[in-house]
């Protein structure tokens, strides 16, 4: 009922149950296995409405791309006339920009599904640089110069496993690469495409789609051009042997494990990973309680956000030992439990 409401009275009807505590939980109940999924790889799935952009790749001093993700799926129903029909949202639509940054941005669904696609084309041009979209089974790439100093890159992914294989539609992916143009302080995006050659039974170099294997294109970024231009060599250098970019991933605050305790970031990710993928809804409730973690009072909403802050208080309160042991006490049990049947 909710869907259809949303389906009927369009974009004031989802801004009204986003407002709503209980109403967007409910909105987004049917992404909880999947909720559960992206929180363990720290790439947690916003439950307000917005978009998700907590990660920032540094390219050279001063020079960086965030990545902002949208869901596109947010009124997906089993409807076959979903195309043109799905909504991003107000909230969505925000993409702050930054002295020195270019905004990647990246969703399922191509602009043409969205009920509210030309809004949302209108801050895409006024605010991105590169639009990444999938679902849809060719690759195509457009560059448009939106104004002087200001590109934008439209890059529709295409599919790795298309629903039929023939001439046109062939199993491919692409490598993208972004990186910083020295000569006109831009950022530079180069296409690695590549498909399937079925004769040799093996993927390689594909030079029909996406403009050819290895398409480098400087685009316009006014982002760049506002801060102050780096040194010749400052940008991050790719290739074998060669260190990472850095990588900056910025959860919301209600996300940071802060505290006096001091756990080493990896355990914590790993041991994070492991209880929400690994553990089962029951077992995880258990370790729970058992640690005294869950509070006294009558919790009517227990969710996957409700579970996340309990871990990271048990981490806080300098627990995260006893956390691991039972982590391990129950996969341990569901082992022998299993050999034994």
């Amino acid at each position: 009922m909710m869907l259809a409401a949303i389906g009927n009275e369009g974009e004031a009807k989802l801004d009204d149950f986003l407002e709503e505590a209980v109403a967007r939980e409910v909105l987004y109940l049917r992404f909880e296995e999947y909720r559960r999924f992206a929180d363990a790889y720290q790439c947690p799935l916003d439950c307000s409405g917005n978009s998700s952009a907590e990660r920032r790749v540094e390219l050279a001093d001063g020079r960086a791309i965030r990545f902002v993700r949208l869901n596109s799926a947010l009124i997906c129903s089993r409807r076959k006339d979903e195309k043109g029909n799905l909504l991003l949202g107000a909230r969505q639509r925000v993409m702050n920009e930054a002295i020195g940054e270019e905004l990647v941005v990246l969703t399922h669904h191509p602009l043409d599904w969205y009920a509210d696609s030309a809004e949302t084309k209108r801050f895409l041009r006024s605010r991105a640089r590169v639009f990444i979209s999938g679902h849809e089974h060719l690759a195509a790439v457009d560059v448009q110069n939106v104004e002087p100093g200001r590109d934008l890159m439209m890059l529709a992914a295409g599919a790795t496993t298309p629903d039929s294989f023939d001439d046109t539609y062939t199993y491919a992916y692409n490598i993208i690469q972004f990186d910083w143009d020295e000569n006109d302080d831009a950022l530079a995006v180069t296409l690695y495409a590549r498909a399937w050659n079925d004769d040799m039974k093996r993927f390689e170099s594909d030079d029909v789609r996406l403009g050819g294997h290895g398409q480098r294109t400087v685009l316009g970024s006014p982002n760049f051009l506002k801060a102050t231009r780096p040194s010749i060599g400052t940008r991050v250098k790719t290739g074998q042997d060669v260190e990472p970019a850095s990588v900056e991933i910025i959860l919301p605050p209600e996300e940071e494990m802060t505290g006096s305790s001091r756990v080493d970031e990896t355990e914590y990710q790993n041991l994070h990973l492991r209880f929400f993928r690994d553990l089962t809804e029951g077992e995880r409730l258990r370790i729970l309680v058992e640690l005294d973690a869950v509070p006294n009072e009558n919790m009517d909403h227990f969710t996957h956000e409700t579970e996340s802050k309990l871990f990271r208080n048990i981490a806080k309160m300098n627990r995260f030992d006893q956390l691991r042991e039972k982590v391990e006490e129950a996969l341990t049990k569901r082992k022998i439990n299993k050999d034994n049947q």
